[in-house]
């Protein structure tokens, strides 16, 4: 039996992150799980005919209430069926986004203290 394209997609995504695909372990008592096992991110991966903006802002918010901690950064991974899987979109809300910069932020603070002290 042929692989359904949409596992097919949620392995390379898994992948590309250094994840695991989550696979058939999909729900438990407190809700809904996401696509990808990766510490620190929730991770939603859709293969969509027709991808639209419902869609999207849908597939966030199941990333959004599937973290593990409130500190996940929470994404959706979207991409139409048959096109190839380097073109997809990473989704987010603006919130998460602030989340990244921030933090990457803190590391340039970081770093050039680091590099002050040598």
């Amino acid at each position: 039996m042929p692989d359904a394209a949409w596992k097919a997609f949620e392995r390379f995504v898994a992948k590309e992150m250094g994840g695991e695909r989550r696979g058939a372990d999909y729900g438990d008592s407190r809700g809904g799980k996401n696509d990808i096992i990766l510490d620190g991110w929730s991770i939603e991966v859709k293969k969509l005919k027709t991808p639209a903006w419902g869609h999207m802002t849908k597939a966030v918010s199941q990333a959004v209430n599937a973290r593990e901690s409130v500190t996940d950064i929470a994404v959706a991974i979207v991409a139409k069926k048959n096109r190839d899987y380097s073109d997809c979109l990473v989704v987010m809300d603006l919130e998460q986004l602030k989340v990244i910069k921030q933090a990457i932020d803190r590391l340039e603070d970081y770093e050039c203290g680091a590099m002050d002290n040598r």
